[in-house]
């Protein structure tokens, strides 16, 4: 593999840090989890010979055909800087009209912003 990044030591930190996170999740499968850690990058090599491959997308299918279950889409995601003690209104906003139980079944989570590059904030009134 031309790409020293994505090797076996790759895998291991992947599957390290999900097993960490895993053990903080009350429902989490522990088999899902190694199975998806295992296989995360199985199209990176199909996504080095083309560009145009998203190795995601098409490791997802490979994934899919190997397990016999269907993997989650990708999802878009949305990035909202706002002040501090706009948050709690903005999340529940959009958790009222595109939460889990709406179509759009979103997920919404803050994270603080202490610096940002080519973003400049104005002042919200």
């Amino acid at each position: 593999d031309a790409d020293g990044a994505h090797d076996c030591e790759h895998v291991y930190r992947v599957l390290g840090v999900a097993l960490d996170i895993a053990a903080t999740e009350a429902q989490s499968d522990v088999d899902v989890v190694i199975a998806a850690c295992l296989l995360h990058d199985i199209a990176r090599r199909d996504q080095l010979r083309d560009k145009h491959v998203c190795h995601a997308e098409r490791g997802a299918e490979k994934a899919e055909k190997f397990l016999g279950v269907s993997i989650a889409d990708e999802k878009e995601m949305i990035f909202i800087v706002a002040k501090t003690e706009m948050k709690n209104a903005i999340m529940r906003s959009i958790m009222e009209k595109a939460g889990l139980k709406s179509r759009a079944r979103s997920v919404v989570f803050s994270l603080p912003v202490t610096d940002t590059a080519g973003l400049r904030l104005q002042d919200i009134q």
